[in-house]
C-alpha cells in the first residue's frame, strides 16, 4: 500500500514529460482564496519554507508536489524538478527561487497564469507519501496591472483540475469567514455537490473573534462533507518574519488544540500532523479504488494511440523505386475508394440511418429521377403556341395557295420549336453531373492524402482534367441527339402511326366552312396573309385543322420527349461518368510518374509530422505507464 503513491508519482512524471493530461490520475488538488492560508498549509505539511510569497497572485502555475517518505531518519532532504532532471536541490530557498524562475520562463514576469504545471519531487524522512497540486488562489477582483480576465482564467484552471473524478479536493477556508462565502467550498460544490471527495481544511482558528469557535464546522454539522473537516494553525506573518521554525510551529499548534477549552477534546483530530496522515490514507485508498480502472484506461488508450500512430504511417524511402511503389499504392487506394462511392459500396452509419442521404453514384441517379425528368416534363411543348400564332404559321407555309390540309412544313416548324425545348435541360444536366462527380471525388479521404497534400493535389488535378475533358464530347453527343430529332420528323414511326390521335377520324367538313367571310368595315393590311384573311376570319374548317395540328404534334413530341429522356442520361453516363472514370488510372500514372517533382509530391504536411511526433510521445508515455502499473501486483483488473 505504501508504494501506491510513489507509483502515481512516477505516472505523473511520465505524462508531464509529454505535456498531455491524457489520463486522469488520482491526486489531491489544493484550492482556496488568496487569503485562505493555502500556501502555509502546504509548507506545514512539508515542514519547510519553499513557496513564493507576496501580495496578489503568487502561485501562477499549478505546482505538482510529490512527497516521498524516506525511512532513514538521518537521510538528507532533497528535491528535484522534472524540468531539471538529475539536479538535486537541498537548499529550500533555491527551490523557491527555481519555482519563481520556471514560472517566469513560461508566463513572463507579469501577472499572467498558465495551466502548464511545475513538477517538484521531495524526498524526506519527515513527510508522508503524498501527491498534492497547489493551484493559484481564487480571487474576485483583478488588481492593478492584471488582465481583468485573470479572475475567470484562474477559476477555469481550478475547475479543470478538480472536476476530474479521480481528484480529491482539499478545500482551504479560514475560520473567520462564513462557510457560505468560502471560495474553496463554493467551487468544490460545483463539481462535487454531494461532498464525496472534498476534504475541508479550516485555517486561522486562533484568529476567530472572542467568544466564537469552529466546533460546529469541525464536527461536520454546518456544511457536511463525507470526508469531514480538519482544523490547523498556521504560522503568523510575525512567525515567518522572525524565522520561527516549522518544528516550533508544529509544537505550538499541538499545544493550542490540546490546551484549548473549545478544542481539547478534538485535539487528536486537528493539526497538520493529523492532516498529513488523513491525506496519506485517503489518497492511498483512493488510488487503490482507482487502480483497476486506471489500468484499463491506460491499456485502452494505448491501443487507440497505437492505431492512430499506425495511421500516420512512415515516410517513404528516398529511393525512386520505393517512392513509385508508394505513389502507385496511393493511386490505387484512391481509385478503389472512388469506385466504392460511385458504385454504392460505401458503408453508411446504420445507427443514424434517419440522417443518411444519397451518396456517391446514387446522387447521380437521383438527379436523373428527381430533377431532370420533371424538368423535361415541364417543357411546354406546343402549349405555348396560341391560336393566332398557329393560324399565321399555317398561312405562311401555304404561300399563295389555299391549302385543303395542314401544310407539312407547318407541322415541322411546330415540332422543331418543341424539340428545341429539350436542349437546355439536357445540357444543364451535364453541368449538374460534373458538379456531383467533383463532390464524390472530394469525399475520397484517407490518411495518405492528408499526409501528402502535394500528391493529393496532383491526383485531384488529374481528376479535374479527366472530367472536364469529357464535357465537350458529351455536350456534342447530346446536341447531336436533339439535332437528329429535328433533322427528320419521322411521322412514319410505328409508335406514332399506331397512336390514338393519329388514327382518330377527321371531323365531317361543314359546307358552311367554305363560305367567304363578309368584308370587314376596316381594310386589313395588304400582304400574303391578307389574301386569305386574318385570324379573326378563321373558319370552322381552319379551327379544326389547328386542333388536329396541336393534337398530332403533341403526341409526336410526347414520344420524342420520352426518347430524349432515355437517351440523355445514358449518354452522360457513357461519355462523361464512365469515360472519365476509365481515363483516371492511366492518366494519373502518366501525369504523376512523369513529374520531375516526385520527391516534393511525397513531402509530408508539417502538421501531420507534428501529430505523428506527439502521438509517438504519448504512445511511449503510455507504454511506460503500463510498465509502471505492472509493478503493482496486488490489484487485479
Amino acid at each position: 500500500m505504501d508504494q501506491l503513491i510513489p507509483i502515481i508519482n512516477k505516472l505523473q512524471d511520465v505524462f508531464n514529460t509529454v505535456g498531455s493530461d491524457i489520463i486522469d490520475l488520482p491526486q489531491i488538488a489544493v484550492v482556496g482564496s488568496q487569503s485562505s492560508g493555502k500556501s502555509s498549509v502546504l509548507e506545514s505539511i512539508v515542514g519547510k519554507d519553499f513557496l513564493p510569497r507576496g501580495s496578489g497572485i503568487v502561485t501562477r502555475r499549478p505546482l505538482v508536489l510529490k512527497l516521498i517518505h524516506v525511512d532513514d531518519p538521518k537521510a538528507r532532504e532533497e528535491a528535484e524538478f522534472l524540468h531539471i532532471p538529475g539536479q538535486k536541490f537541498t537548499d529550500f530557498a533555491q527551490i523557491c527561487n527555481e519555482i519563481i524562475a520556471e514560472t517566469e520562463r513560461v508566463v513572463g514576469s507579469g501577472r499572467n497564469v498558465s495551466t502548464q504545471p511545475i513538477s517538484l519531487t521531495l524526498w524526506s524522512p519527515h513527510v508522508l507519501n503524498l501527491t498534492l497540486v497547489d493551484l493559484p488562489g481564487l480571487t474576485k477582483v483583478a488588481i492593478e496591472g492584471q488582465d481583468p480576465a485573470i479572475v475567470q482564467q484562474i477559476e477555469d484552471m481550478v475547475l479543470g483540475f478538480i472536476k476530474k473524478e479521480n481528484s480529491l479536493i482539499l478545500a482551504v477556508t479560514p475560520a473567520n469567514q462564513d462557510l457560505a462565502n468560502s471560495d474553496a467550498l463554493n467551487i468544490a460544490r460545483r463539481v462535487d455537490p454531494a461532498g464525496d471527495r472534498t476534504v475541508g481544511v479550516i485555517t486561522k482558528i486562533d484568529l476567530m473573534d472572542q467568544g466564537t469557535n469552529a466546533r460546529d464546522v469541525l464536527e461536520n454539522r454546518i456544511y457536511p462533507l463525507k470526508l469531514g473537516y480538519i482544523g490547523v494553525i498556521n504560522r503568523s506573518q510575525q512567525d515567518i518574519d522572525t524565522k520561527k521554525s516549522m518544528e516550533a510551529a508544529r509544537k505550538a499548534e499541538r499545544d493550542y488544540f490540546e490546551n484549548s477549552r473549545d478544542y481539547s477534546d478534538l485535539a487528536d483530530r486537528c493539526g497538520t500532523g493529523y492532516l498529513s496522515q488523513i491525506l496519506n490514507r485517503l489518497l492511498m485508498e483512493h488510488i487503490r479504488s482507482c487502480m483497476p480502472n486506471l489500468r484499463h484506461r491506460v491499456q485502452t488508450m494505448l491501443l487507440e494511440k497505437e492505431n492512430e500512430l499506425q495511421g500516420y504511417g512512415d515516410n517513404p524511402s528516398a529511393s525512386p523505386g520505393t517512392m513509385n511503389a508508394f505513389i502507385l499504392d496511393v493511386i490505387t487506394k484512391y481509385l478503389d475508394h472512388f469506385q466504392d462511392l460511385l458504385q454504392g459500396h460505401a458503408d453508411d452509419d446504420v445507427e443514424n440511418i434517419e440522417t443518411i442521404d444519397s451518396r456517391g453514384g446514387a446522387r447521380i441517379s437521383r438527379l436523373f429521377m428527381d430533377d431532370y425528368y420533371p424538368m423535361m416534363k415541364a417543357c411546354p411543348g406546343l402549349a405555348n403556341l396560341n391560336d393566332n400564332q398557329l393560324f399565321f404559321l399555317m398561312k405562311n407555309h401555304a404561300g399563295l395557295t389555299v391549302p385543303l390540309f395542314t401544310p407539312h412544313k407547318a407541322l415541322d416548324q411546330v415540332l422543331f420549336r418543341a424539340i428545341e425545348q429539350f436542349r437546355k435541360p439536357s445540357l444543364d444536366l451535364i453541368d449538374s453531373v460534373v458538379t456531383i462527380l467533383f463532390e464524390i471525388h472530394s469525399e475520397v479521404e484517407f490518411m495518405e492524402l492528408t499526409r501528402f497534400t502535394a500528391l493529393a493535389d496532383a491526383i485531384r488535378g488529374v481528376v479535374d482534367e479527366c472530367i472536364r475533358s469529357c464535357v465537350n464530347p458529351t455536350r456534342d453527343y447530346i446536341n447531336g441527339i436533339i439535332e437528329n430529332e429535328k433533322s427528320f420528323i419521322n411521322t412514319a414511326r410505328p409508335d406514332f402511326r399506331g397512336s390514338q390521335v393519329y388514327n382518330a377520324p377527321r371531323a365531317q367538313e361543314d359546307p358552311r366552312a367554305r363560305e367567304l367571310p363578309e368584308k370587314p368595315a376596316v381594310p386589313d393590311p395588304v400582304g400574303v396573309c391578307s389574301i386569305y384573311g386574318t385570324s379573326k376570319e378563321m373558319t370552322n374548317h381552319q379551327t379544326q385543322e389547328m386542333r388536329e395540328l396541336v393534337q398530332i404534334g403533341s403526341k409526336y413530341i410526347e414520344i420524342i420527349q420520352e426518347q430524349v429522356k432515355d437517351m440523355v442520361p445514358k449518354a452522360i453516363v457513357k461519355f462523361l461518368v464512365n469515360k472519365s472514370n476509365d481515363m483516371l488510372r492511366p492518366m494519373m500514372i502518366e501525369t504523376i510518374f512523369n513529374s520531375t517533382d516526385t520527391i516534393n509530391l511525397l513531402t509530408e504536411d508539417p502538421s501531420i509530422t507534428r501529430k505523428r511526433i506527439a502521438c509517438q510521445q504519448i504512445v511511449n508515455a503510455l507504454r511506460k505507464a503500463q510498465q509502471i502499473l505492472s509493478e503493482v501486483r496486488i490489484f487485479k483488473t
